[in-house]
């Protein structure tokens, strides 16, 4: 299982907000393992699984 950090803050009333971070089991080409970030706002009580479901589900952009 890949490394997860997980913080949340509070935004309108009835949702909080996340930023999720998921570290790579492998390295890439050039070696590195990987980081991805994700910003997700959702709803007060929405579970960490469903979270990180939401979160694998979003289209990848590349910062390079």
């Amino acid at each position: 299982m890949a490394s997860l950090l997980a913080a949340a803050w509070t935004t309108t009333a009835g949702w909080s907000g996340w930023l999720l971070a998921r570290r790579a089991l492998t390295p890439n080409s050039k070696g590195e393992l990987e980081v991805a970030c994700y910003l997700r706002c959702a709803p007060n009580g929405t579970s960490d699984d469903e979270l990180i479901r939401v979160a694998g589900t979003t289209k990848r952009r590349s910062t390079e």
